[in-house]
């Protein structure tokens, strides 16, 4: 689905119960995708200058976070070795 409009993407996702794992930072605008509506938005942030190996790092994390909790309902967005998980305003 490369170059697809990123709603479509998305849409696709919860249609097939697919959690998004990404590259596009577009997807943290909680405003624009809730993650509750979603079975789980992960973003890769990576350096400016980022290397495969950056990748690689961001992928290990994101599987050892998958190991430890579910990405449904949720955006994280994950750095080498960190997980920042969105959590909705409760006010």
């Amino acid at each position: 689905m490369c170059s697809v409009n990123d709603k479509v993407l998305i849409r696709a996702c919860k249609t097939e119960g697919r959690a998004l794992i990404t590259l596009d930072m577009g997807f943290t605008n909680t405003l624009v995708f809730d993650p509750s509506q979603y079975p789980g938005i992960a973003v890769l942030r990576l350096p400016s200058s980022g290397t495969l190996e950056d990748v690689h790092a961001g992928v290990r994390t994101l599987i050892a976070g998958l190991a430890r909790a579910d990405i449904a309902g949720k955006l994280w967005v994950i750095r080498r070795r960190r997980i920042r998980e969105y959590q909705p305003d409760q006010s």
